[in-house]
Protein backbone atom coordinates (compact mmCIF):
# COMPACT_ATOMS: atom_id res chain seq x y z
CA UNK A 1 0.00 0.00 0.00
CA UNK A 2 1.28 3.45 -0.45
CA UNK A 3 2.69 5.58 1.93
CA UNK A 4 3.10 9.42 2.29
CA UNK A 5 6.05 11.28 0.20
CA UNK A 6 5.80 7.55 -2.07
CA UNK A 7 5.93 8.21 -5.53
CA UNK A 8 2.81 6.83 -7.82
CA UNK A 9 2.26 6.30 -11.42
CA UNK A 10 -1.47 7.80 -12.12
CA UNK A 11 -3.46 6.78 -15.49
CA UNK A 12 -6.62 8.59 -15.70
CA UNK A 13 -8.97 6.90 -18.64
CA UNK A 14 -12.51 6.90 -19.65
CA UNK A 15 -14.59 4.03 -18.74
CA UNK A 16 -17.00 3.67 -21.25
CA UNK A 17 -15.58 3.23 -24.81
CA UNK A 18 -12.14 2.52 -23.25
CA UNK A 19 -11.00 5.27 -25.68
CA UNK A 20 -7.42 7.01 -25.08
CA UNK A 21 -5.71 7.40 -21.49
CA UNK A 22 -3.67 10.05 -20.33
CA UNK A 23 -1.15 8.97 -17.22
CA UNK A 24 1.45 11.27 -15.16
CA UNK A 25 3.70 10.46 -11.94
CA UNK A 26 2.67 12.31 -8.98
CA UNK A 27 3.21 12.14 -4.96
CA UNK A 28 1.40 10.42 -1.67
CA UNK A 29 0.86 14.13 0.13
CA UNK A 30 -1.32 11.84 2.49
CA UNK A 31 -2.83 8.85 3.33
CA UNK A 32 -5.97 8.95 6.02
CA UNK A 33 -8.20 5.48 6.36
CA UNK A 34 -8.82 4.31 2.82
CA UNK A 35 -8.03 7.11 0.94
CA UNK A 36 -5.12 8.34 -0.41
CA UNK A 37 -4.17 12.46 -1.42
CA UNK A 38 -1.99 12.70 -4.52
CA UNK A 39 0.00 15.78 -5.02
CA UNK A 40 1.38 17.26 -7.87
CA UNK A 41 -1.83 18.22 -9.82
CA UNK A 42 -2.98 21.73 -10.27
CA UNK A 43 -5.59 20.80 -7.32
CA UNK A 44 -5.40 17.97 -4.83
CA UNK A 45 -7.20 14.84 -5.70
CA UNK A 46 -8.28 12.05 -3.23
CA UNK A 47 -7.83 9.05 -4.35
CA UNK A 48 -9.43 4.91 -2.93
CA UNK A 49 -5.65 3.12 -1.75
CA UNK A 50 -7.18 -0.06 -3.23
CA UNK A 51 -6.99 2.33 -6.55
CA UNK A 52 -3.30 2.86 -6.37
Amino acid sequence: MPKTNDGVQVRVSVRAGGGPFWQTNATVASVSGGSVIVDGFDRVVTAARSEL
